[in-house]
């Protein structure tokens, strides 16, 4: 996709770019714990 022009390889992250998550909003506390309860339940 990248030599085919349908997605850009940004040298210095941009706001508002696509398929740059802002990861300063991503929920890390939820995450790990859906894991750790995942883990819990089903195993490695």
């Amino acid at each position: 996709m990248l030599a085919g022009g349908s997605v850009r390889d940004f040298l210095m992250p941009r706001a508002f770019a696509p398929g740059v998550p802002q990861k300063r909003s991503f929920p890390f506390p939820t995450w790990e714990r859906l894991g750790r309860q995942m883990l819990k339940e089903y195993g490695t």
